[in-house]
């Protein structure tokens, strides 16, 4: 496994993580048009042992849709966003060190998260999100996790596939979450094993969401060097 023979360790003084978020903006109109584009932005979160840290958001480019009055994009670079935080006030949703076997993993997802042995496969792959979100990890700690996915029922290997920032990586995708009305999916470096980026579909069949089946929601792709 490749992500095992990754060795590198994430420094234990400060971290850096660095990704790019992709969502659909969506306006409804008072005639009850949708409209929508979507706009990324990159985020750079660092943070230290003692939970401080910066979170920086910058715009990027207009990806996908029309603009209208009432629904702009702000100009690629802008920062949107720039927090400092003070010892102990950095937002980690996982301040400990995430372990690199699959028992303890599962076990510290489930202490952070409150998975079960009835969580569907769509709610570990999103806990795995929320985790690289968190932490830079190593192939250690990513094998760990691809251990715990191949316990997972529902769960298809999709092939090979090239990612938004066209990098190549092996699928992985459930369609368990709310009902089966989502796909969620997991791409995994082809060389390093670790992962690359993370999709969520909507497959269409609820009432309540006026939107295309297919409509990707939202996509996160790690852009940091790997480890």
């Amino acid at each position: 496994m490749a992500a095992q023979n990754n060795q590198n360790d994430t420094p234990s003084h400060q971290r850096s993580i660095v990704y790019e978020t992709w969502s659909a903006n969506i306006t409804v109109g008072e005639d009850k048009t949708v409209d929508i584009f979507v706009q990324p932005q990159e985020i750079e979160r660092t943070w230290s042992d003692d939970l401080s840290g910066r979170i920086v958001t910058r715009a990027g480019a207009v990806k996908w849709g029309e603009q209208t009055e009432a629904a702009t994009a702000a100009e690629p670079g802008t920062v949107l966003d720039d927090g400092t935080f003070g010892p102990g006030e950095y937002p980690a949703l996982f301040p400990a060190t995430p372990p690199a076997s699959a028992g303890e993993m599962r076990t510290y997802l489930s202490s952070v998260l409150g998975l079960t042995g009835e969580s569907t496969a769509g709610e570990w792959f999103k806990a795995i999100q929320d985790l690289r979100v968190d932490w830079p990890l190593t192939g250690a700690q990513t094998s760990a996790l691809i251990q715990i996915i191949k316990t997972l029922p529902d769960v298809a290997v999709a092939g090979t596939v090239t990612d938004r920032l066209g990098r190549q990586g092996v699928a992985l995708e459930t369609e368990t979450r709310e009902g089966g009305n989502f796909k969620d999916i997991l791409v995994f470096d082809s060389a390093t094993g670790l992962l690359l980026s993370a999709e969520d579909v909507y497959l269409g069949g609820l009432e309540d969401i006026d939107l295309p089946a297919m409509t990707v929601l939202s996509y996160t792709a790690w852009k940091e060097p790997n480890r």
